[in-house]
């Protein structure tokens, strides 16, 4: 868990965050207590930026990222903070040395096989509990109730809360820009189960599951703090 603080008033802001991180490794968690959340956003503007949850995006070091992005910027000036936070997001798709085509969809591919897990879980705890009640399940009952977890999952995803610059329109894009992904993924996930039926339904979930705030337990976030061109006071953005 990470702990950060900005302290704001007229003259200026203070930020500080902890130096703690939690690594998940085959052998256990390990905690390091050296690691620095808190960068300068630019060298040439009083901007500083924190880092929060996971210590990399996408397998790149936040370190190397924001060192980059100050690069990029250089002493390039914006009226408002906001701006800055904006070409900050927008460096991210704008970037295709850190972030390349394949990159991209080994991380798709990766949220896309713990989200579809969970259904994947549900599925089996479902045929289990039939199996114990009755003695057994046949295909037909078992597609069934692969139709029933089907459409509530999606029922379950479409309540999520969209990623932020994610909306309808995205999602519905998205099925077609990550299809490969989103098959392979199912064909990992749920392997011989009959599935046929419902393909479109999955992958509609698959779309889901990468625009919606879904099974993401490595999440990053980050707070960009500091001076726009024309501000008359110090800020702060989530």
């Amino acid at each position: 868990m990470t702990a950060e603080i900005a302290i704001l008033n007229r003259n200026a802001v203070a930020m500080a965050a902890d130096s703690a991180v939690t690594l998940q490794l085959p052998g256990g968690q390990k905690i390091y207590n050296t690691v620095n959340k808190l960068f300068a956003l630019s060298k040439y503007r009083p901007l500083g930026v924190m880092v929060y949850g996971s210590a990399d995006f996408m397998r790149i070091p936040w370190e190397t990222i924001i060192k980059i992005y100050r690069a990029d910027l250089y002493d390039k000036g914006y009226p408002h903070l906001e701006e800055y936070a904006s070409d900050f997001i927008d460096f991210f798709h704008r970037e295709t040395t850190l972030f390349p085509p394949e990159l991209q969809s080994a991380s798709a591919s990766e949220y896309l096989r713990i989200g579809l897990s969970r259904l994947r879980e549900k599925i089996d705890g479902e045929v289990q509990r039939t199996i114990k009640e009755m003695g057994s399940i046949d295909e037909e009952q078992i597609k069934v109730l692969i139709r029933n977890k089907v459409a509530a999952f999606v029922e379950d995803l479409d309540k999520c809360e969209d990623l932020p610059g994610f909306g309808r329109e995205d999602i519905e894009n998205c099925a077609t820009e990550r299809k490969n992904e989103i098959q392979a993924a199912l064909q990992a996930v749920f392997e011989k189960l009959p599935i046929a039926e419902v393909s479109e339904q999955l992958l509609h979930a698959g779309s889901l599951v990468l625009c919606k705030k879904f099974a993401r337990k490595n999440y990053s976030g980050i707070v960009i703090a500091g001076y726009g061109e024309k501000d008359l006071f110090p800020s702060l953005v989530l």
